[in-house]
């Protein structure tokens, strides 16, 4: 793959993995406590998205070449 496309294609993961975490705090907060902290579990899943994402790529792209 071309050095440019993989640079792009990170980028592009890097906006899906903010919206991820946004998303996770926006609808994954506790409305029935009444406290607006997202809940663990929301959190956790976006932040092993966001940790996994770039150890997939790698290993993708380095077993690809």
């Amino acid at each position: 793959m071309e050095p440019t496309t993989i640079i792009l294609l990170t980028f592009v993961i890097a906006y899906i993995q903010v919206g991820l975490l946004i998303a996770a705090f926006m609808f994954g907060s506790d409305h029935q406590a009444g406290n607006r902290m997202p809940s663990k579990e929301a959190v956790m899943g976006a932040l092993i998205l966001v940790f996994l994402w770039p150890v997939f790529l790698g290993v993708h792209f380095t077993v690809k070449d």
